[in-house]
């Protein structure tokens, strides 16, 4: 067929929907890498009425057998990749029981309980000895859409599910967060909106979610009291001080759900504390802007709120769906040009914040924006610097003249007027923008799809020795100042290396007595030790972990060495030795370049290397086929280099190496 034989439904909607799951989860969770990876998808399994998850990839069935194709399923993605999720937070692994967490970040994402709904088409879900009322799915966590109509508890379960279906005692923590967000934060003392009790909820799963180790214990009536449980983890997540004991905003509401389901834990005593003075009345939206793949959106203030944060989702359901959190201001107005797609419709909500984040207040109406073809720009990446005065070298000193040149891109419709510079500032050095200077337009004029180069001119000071200092550019034209007044593209741009004032020294020796002197872990375990350092001194850089597969490296401060400098190095170590025929592990020193090129440099006198081409048998991922030390040394002995330009020297190993 058109586009290959994976260009299928199921491939097309996994794409679309495991998409939308991941951009939910980054935006809670910023800094997890799993988040960050390709996750790899398969479709069309020759199987029927099963599909599997974790966070290594997902994979989906075929129909047949009386089951749709679980590649066709929005709520089979989103549980299959809330396995992943779980696998992959701040406890690595799946949590015990691990299908209840998968079927709530579905659920959040879906709005609804019936988890994988259609999965057998017109055929409710057994319920494991208590049937689902209308759900085709594989579960229903909302217990009043169950044939008794009641809560699934710790002694339910412990009757009902056997010692190890997951599927089934996953229900009692699965129906606790389902309760949180639709029953208990929806009723007395918070009466919050269903919209502001999804954000909450959601905020709180990935948040808490991840502490969770065992969501409860087998004994009723409080299963919920580990440290790492889930009721635990929620207040820990929702709390707005560190401080348990004095309860957290939103604890009574936690203690109910979980309670409802004997997952809770008597102690500490249940009492909300926090968000004193949150707003009260929703944001009114005042206008929204289509514009080229982005919109405009402008909201009225709102009394109490420190910060409004922004949520922006898309389909048919609108804000019901599960929304990614897309930015947070304190000001009244937000630009969305994030690469959204011309023609095709986007929902956002602004909720008013109180002081903390679980203090949601009400969100404005749900607004939908359907960007429109029109003026843009966008930057190309990279950026090239400039030095015009000082030593000659390539490094940015203070009171040197710079310039950062960079291109920018039309990749709007029409011609854009008097592209300019609207602002640049430095986030990292802010004193640095007093000497920023930059023309007052560089195009006059730029034709669709054409380029053109612009840049500022500084000149730092304050700057220490190995400074990353950054900018944020802000560029702009008639076009866009003319569709929102201030309207820009933003991009931000680094210069790394800097030097400060150099300091010509005769000699350099690092002891390690008062500290590590400025050398840095650059990757795996080098710690300062008092295990003594050769040559009379106490202390040195030991890298003992002993970790398979892992490569330590230590690194020193960046130096300019002159072409009659040299280098001694004490050591002694205890690394694998060679072992049928192969060096598996080796320590070694190397040069790194600024462009991060790396070349390692061997011993001229004292104790040379002894360790070659490690073979196929060595770990990959450090120094690989390269000469260095093996064996054991125990005692401590001189390894030195003649003349050269070494630059920034580091150590690495991945078995023990002292400095």
């Amino acid at each position: 067929g058109f586009g290959g034989a994976g260009n299928t439904h199921a491939s097309r909607s996994g794409f679309y929907e495991i998409n939308r799951a991941i951009e939910m989860g980054r935006s809670h969770l910023p800094n997890n890498p799993w988040l960050r990876k390709q996750l790899p998808a398969t479709m069309n399994i020759l199987q029927t009425c099963n599909a599997s998850g974790g966070a290594g990839g997902v994979n989906f069935f075929q129909s047949g057998g009386g089951c749709s194709n679980t590649g066709e399923i929005a709520g089979v993605f989103d549980h299959e990749w809330g396995h992943g999720m779980d696998a992959s937070d701040a406890t690595p692994g799946i949590s015990t029981p691990g299908e209840g967490i998968a079927d709530i970040y579905a659920a959040l994402r879906l709005d609804t309980s019936c988890i994988g709904r259609n999965f057998r088409p017109g055929v409710p879900c057994g319920g494991y000895g208590d049937a689902c009322t209308t759900c085709t799915g594989v579960r229903d966590i909302d217990y009043a859409k169950r044939s008794s109509g009641n809560p699934h508890t710790i002694d339910w379960v412990n009757a009902n599910c056997g010692g190890t279906n997951v599927h089934c005692r996953g229900a009692v923590y699965g129906e606790a967060v389902w309760d949180l967000w639709k029953r208990d934060l929806q009723t007395a003392p918070f009466n919050m909106s269903d919209d502001a009790a999804h954000e909450l909820t959601t905020r709180l799963t990935f948040v808490g979610a991840g502490g969770v180790g065992t969501w409860f214990a087998n004994a009723a009536p409080f299963g919920g009291c580990a440290a790492t449980a889930g009721y635990m983890q929620y207040l820990l997540a929702d709390d707005d001080d560190g401080n348990l004991s004095n309860g957290t905003p939103h604890m009574s509401a936690i203690f109910a759900a979980f309670n409802r389901h004997q997952a809770a834990c008597a102690t500490p005593t249940v009492q909300n504390l926090g968000c004193a003075g949150a707003p009260t009345t929703p944001p009114v939206m005042a206008s929204v802007i289509a514009l080229d793949r982005g919109a405009f959106l402008e909201w009225s203030s709102v009394a109490g709120a420190t910060s409004y944060r922004v949520f922006r989702t898309e389909g048919e359901f609108g804000c019901a769906f599960g929304k990614t959190w897309i930015a947070e201001t304190t000001a009244t107005a937000y630009l969305d040009v994030s690469g959204l797609a011309n023609g095709r419709e986007y929902s956002y909500m602004v909720f008013a914040m109180g002081n903390g984040d679980s203090c949601f207040g009400p969100a404005s109406a749900c607004t939908q924006v359907t960007p429109t073809p029109g003026p843009n720009l966008a930057y190309r990446p990279g950026s090239t610097s400039t030095i015009f005065t000082g030593d000659g070298d390539p490094f940015v000193d203070n009171c040197e003249a710079a310039r950062v040149s960079f291109n920018v891109d039309n990749i709007g419709s029409g011609t854009l007027t008097n592209v300019r510079i609207a602002s640049v500032t430095s986030p990292s050095h802010p004193a640095l923008d007093a000497s920023i200077s930059y023309p007052s337009t560089f195009a006059s004029s730029l034709g669709a799809c054409g380029t053109v180069g612009g840049g500022f001119t500084f000149e730092p000071s304050g700057l220490a020795h190995n400074d990353v200092v950054e900018f944020l550019v802000q560029v702009t034209s008639d076009e866009l100042e003319s569709q929102v007044p201030g309207q820009s593209r933003t991009a931000s741009f680094s210069i790394a290396f800097t030097e400060s004032d150099l300091q010509p020294i005769v000699s350099k020796t690092y002891t390690f007595e008062a500290g590590v002197d400025g050398w840095t872990v650059a990757s795996g375990t080098f710690n300062r030790s008092g295990l003594g350092g050769g040559n009379g001194t106490t202390f040195s850089m030991r890298s003992s972990s002993a970790i398979a597969n892992q490569c330590d490296k230590a690194r020193s401060p960046v130096v300019q060495l002159s072409p009659t400098s040299t280098l001694s190095l004490y050591n002694n170590y205890d690394i694998e030795p060679l072992s049928g025929g192969t060096w598996y592990d080796r320590a070694n020193v190397a040069i790194e370049a600024l462009s991060g090129a790396r070349a390692v440099v061997s011993p001229t006198a004292g104790r040379l290397y002894n360790a070659s081409n490690g073979g196929p048998g060595s770990y990959s991922g450090c120094n690989d086929g390269e000469p260095g030390w093996a064996a054991t040394q125990s005692t401590w002995g001189t390894s030195s280099w003649s003349a050269g330009a070494f630059g920034a020297v580091f150590l690495c190993t991945d078995r023990d190496l002292d400095r």
